[in-house]
């Protein structure tokens, strides 16, 4: 049980699905740890990759959404509306 959190983890911060270590987890741990281990995993992997765009990637992201025409025009039909 050690190594499945770790695993679950970095498996989601690569965006490689995890659906099948989801599923297998209340099989292999029982219904109330596997849910819990999910459940805990999930959040970190999350809060993981929060920070990476935020900081790592923020700039790339601002760039590539100035130099998209399409959603700047969704932004500012929003706004009309």
């Amino acid at each position: 049980m050690d190594t499945m959190p770790q695993i679950y983890i970095l498996a989601e911060v690569l965006a490689i699905p995890v659906t099948p270590l989801t599923a297998s987890s209340g099989y292999l741990f029982g219904l109330l740890p596997g849910t819990l281990l999910v459940l805990t995993s999930s959040t970190v992997a999350a809060s993981i990759s929060f920070f990476i765009g935020r900081t790592f990637l923020r700039t790339w992201a601002q760039e590539f959404i100035s130099s998209a025409y399409y959603i700047i025009h969704m932004y500012h039909t929003h706004l009309s509306n």
